[in-house]
């Protein structure tokens, strides 16, 4: 007679038990949720820490750290005012298809700095 409570393994066909699999496919997920989470810790650090943060990672090409960053610089949130800044960062960031970069390097152009203008650009294709 067969007991009805024993667990069984469920395996895929070649072998490898089905929670290895999820496991493996949830991995990158749980990273991107902690990498999530470490981004919105460091943004509530007081200004200085968090614009020094971003310039670490503008430094190393990550285009939304350049767009924080030029943002930081446009407002002088955690680093002097500096338009020109700003603009060198958002340009970067824009080279990279950063779509809000793109939006408020044409608002700087155009003479303007108002974040409003700026995501009505940046919906425009």
């Amino acid at each position: 007679m067969p007991q009805e409570n024993v667990p069984t393994t469920d395996r895929t066909s070649k072998g490898v038990p089905a929670s290895l699999l999820v496991a493996a496919l949830l991995l990158p997920l749980a990273a991107l949720c902690f990498s999530i989470f470490v981004e919105h810790t460091i943004a509530a650090r007081v200004p200085a820490e968090r614009a020094a943060y971003f310039r670490s990672r503008a430094d190393e090409g990550d285009a939304a750290a350049q767009y924080n960053l030029g943002e930081a610089y446009l407002i002088g949130r955690g680093v002097p005012q500096d338009r020109a800044q700003a603009a060198e960062w958002f340009a970067k960031a824009a080279a990279q298809g950063h779509a809000g970069a793109r939006a408020a390097l044409d608002a700087l152009r155009n003479g303007g700095d108002d974040p409003s203008s700026r995501d009505k650009a940046a919906q425009q294709p």
